[in-house]
């Protein structure tokens, strides 16, 4: 079985994959923060969804790539975990 590394070097050599890839980042480096962030406060997934009023279901997807997030969410998330979202003017 391939490991995940060389599969994902083969399919960065696909043009649509490798701009939809890159064009995720942002999102994957928020993603990796906020449960950073979560865990390093002693924070549930589900603790954390009570406290912006959604579910640890949502949480856990958020966590694992498999949610779409809207501003508003990332917003909730960084005030809750007391971090500071930087926009594009930031």
């Amino acid at each position: 079985m391939r490991s995940f590394d060389s599969l994902k070097k083969e399919w960065l050599k696909d043009e649509k994959f490798a701009k939809v890839y890159y064009s995720k980042r942002p999102l994957r480096v928020f993603v990796r923060e906020i449960k950073s962030a979560r865990l390093e406060k002693g924070l549930s997934q589900k603790d954390l969804a009570e406290a912006i009023g959604t579910s640890q279901g949502v949480i856990s997807r958020i966590e694992s790539g498999r949610q779409n997030i809207s501003y508003e969410m990332m917003n909730k998330l960084s005030r809750a975990l007391g971090h500071r979202m930087n926009g594009p003017d930031s």
